[in-house]
């Protein structure tokens, strides 16, 4: 999960992209309260996202690099990725 905390009023809209112009993966990323969810992160999904809030009266910007390092089997052989993010 990557939160863009955001205050404002009028209350900003918030849009997440990859820096890299990736597309979001569309059948896996879903926002929701200001918070972007990538669900089943695989190592394509590492790289650098970023938030944007805008309203009438000016717009703030917010970046974080996440990066997948790999993956461990659990007890029933499903993959858990270690998710590393470091805020820009």
């Amino acid at each position: 999960m990557i939160p863009c905390e955001v205050e404002g009023y009028p209350t900003p809209s918030v849009t997440f992209y990859r820096d890299d112009g990736a597309p979001l993966p569309s059948d896996r990323a879903a926002v929701s309260s200001n918070t972007l969810t990538i669900s089943n992160a695989t190592v394509e999904d590492s790289g650098v996202y970023k938030c944007d809030a805008v309203n009438e009266y000016g717009a703030a910007h917010a970046q974080v690099s996440i990066q997948i390092e790999g993956c461990s089997l659990g007890q029933y052989s499903s993959a858990e990725y270690i998710v590393r993010s470091r805020v820009n």
